[in-house]
């Protein structure tokens, strides 16, 4: 039993310091900005992924994969 309420202590510590540290991070306007950036790369990097799909589907539909096996 005493192992237990040790760890549930553990936990209740652990949860008590993840809100501290994402209320600490809120109003400190450290979070808005890291999300914000975040948010762009992620975007620019599936643009990315998006567009090298259609690039792909464009060349297998007018038929070039043939001239790339030749090649």
């Amino acid at each position: 039993m005493d192992c237990f309420l040790l760890a549930y202590g553990a936990y209740l510590y652990a949860l008590f310091g993840l809100l501290y540290s994402c209320l600490i991070l809120y109003n400190g306007q450290i979070l808005t900005p890291v999300v914000r950036e975040t948010a762009k790369v992620t975007s620019m990097v599936f643009t990315i992924l998006i567009g090298s799909q259609v690039l792909n589907l464009v060349v297998i539909s007018f038929g070039g994969e043939h001239y790339i096996q030749q090649f």
